[in-house]
């Protein structure tokens, strides 16, 4: 996933919310969301992460 941050703010002071890609990560994206609407950055490094194993 990626953010391209492309958000802008309108003639009428709306501020467009930034566009964000899920790239070849679409199924992996349902999983993650896990029924919710939304989700942070954290989250997603939380799902990115689960499993890895730091360096020794």
């Amino acid at each position: 996933m990626a953010d391209i941050g492309l958000g802008q703010v309108r003639a009428d002071g709306e501020r467009e919310r930034p566009l964000i890609t899920s790239g070849d990560e679409l199924r992996s994206l349902g999983i993650m969301l896990a029924g919710r609407a939304d989700y942070s950055a954290a989250d997603v490094l939380d799902y990115l992460l689960a499993g890895a194993t730091a360096p020794a």
